[in-house]
């Protein structure tokens, strides 16, 4: 999905588009403390019905990213201290998971229709309806990468011993 990130000046702008843009639109963040990044991009699914997500955020660490699900029904969106999950053909938010750090990125999974979510201090392994499969807490995290063996490999702020995960039940390995 090649789905181009817009940045808005403020949130009566990025509502003014939603309004505007001919399709309906899903607002993921819209309780964000001191909202002060206002973004929108465009998605559309398998069934050929497309949506418009608009993300308000208070500016917690990096610009927001997204995936979505191999059948393409759902999606994740990655904001501030949060994932946000959206089921595309209905159009409507289904869960929000609160992370205990500022959404990094997701990383790739060893599962179709999950996801691996790097947060500041940890990593979480979940599903596109927001059931969370497991959660590692960590120090700050400063790298995370899959292994072709089924691992995820963490290296915390400051650490030269490396955190390995098992990417299916999210036990440490090693660390």
């Amino acid at each position: 999905m090649a789905a181009t990130l817009i940045e808005w000046e403020s949130k009566s702008a990025l509502m003014a588009h939603l309004t505007n843009v001919g399709r309906r639109y899903v607002v993921v963040g819209a309780d964000a403390e001191a909202p002060r990044r206002f973004y929108s991009f465009g998605v559309d699914s398998s069934a050929g019905q497309g949506v418009e997500i608009g993300i308000v955020m208070s500016g917690h660490g990096i610009r927001p990213s997204w995936t979505i699900s191999p059948d393409s029904k759902s999606l994740a969106v990655g904001h501030d201290l949060a994932v946000t999950f959206v089921d595309v053909s209905s159009r409507r938010v289904v869960a929000v998971r609160r992370l205990e750090g500022v959404f990094f990125e997701f990383v790739a999974s060893d599962s179709p229709g999950e996801i691996i979510v790097w947060h500041e201090i940890g990593v979480a392994k979940m599903n596109f309806s927001g059931d969370k499969l497991w959660h590692v807490s960590t120090d700050i995290l400063e790298e995370c990468r899959p292994q072709p063996n089924g691992t995820l490999v963490l290296r915390q702020q400051g650490d030269e011993d490396e955190l390995v995960i098992d990417l299916r039940t999210g036990n440490r390995i090693r660390g």
